[in-house]
């Protein structure tokens, strides 16, 4: 990018953002949430992994919106918890 203090290089700034994302692509296909903000080597911005739990009939399913699991098991992470019926 012929910018400078960009780039991996001791005395550059260490500026980045740490994203919710197993890989790349995943980072740029499904927008994820940002659990670090790094300026000058701060941490000014940190919130938790974020989860969603579906219930799917009389199983709950934990999902993170990623294709990580789902590619390396050829299904969705479960939770384990009370599985309960809804009328």
């Amino acid at each position: 990018m012929n910018l400078d203090g960009y780039g991996i290089v001791k005395g550059n700034y260490a500026d980045l953002v740490v994203l919710q994302a197993p890989n790349p692509i995943e980072a740029i296909r499904i927008r994820p949430p940002r659990l670090a903000v790094v300026r000058r080597g701060e941490v000014i911005a940190k919130q938790q992994a974020q989860r969603a739990e579906l219930s799917l009939g009389s199983r709950r399913v934990a999902v993170d919106f990623t294709r990580d699991d789902l590619l390396r098991t050829g299904r969705p992470r479960h939770v384990h918890a009370h599985q309960h019926r809804v009328e």
